[in-house]
């Protein structure tokens, strides 16, 4: 389909230019610019497409408890961090 419309913006390009009709150079040059942007995203939607993963990841039961765990140490040892900042802080 991004080739058909890549073609047809090229055929519009065609018939403008070589045209002696005011009214056929502007729907011409219309066609030419609207085929275009078709096929820009036409193009665009396809590489996207093509670099999009096709599996989904799920962690078992036993990854989302460490992945859980883990998350738990570093707040606790956050926490701990900016107790003892705010320790250093107190000139009294």
């Amino acid at each position: 389909m991004r080739f058909v419309l890549a073609g047809l913006a090229a055929l519009c390009l065609v018939v403008a230019f070589l045209t002696n009709s005011p009214g056929l150079l502007g729907f011409s040059l219309i066609g030419a610019f609207l085929f275009a942007f078709a096929a820009v995203f036409a193009f665009a939607q396809a590489r996207i497409e093509t670099s999009q993963q096709r599996e989904v990841y799920l962690p078992s039961p036993e990854e989302r408890e460490l992945m859980r765990k883990a998350m738990e140490k570093r707040k606790q040892a956050a926490a701990r961090s900016s107790v003892d900042n705010d320790d250093e802080r107190d000139p009294a």
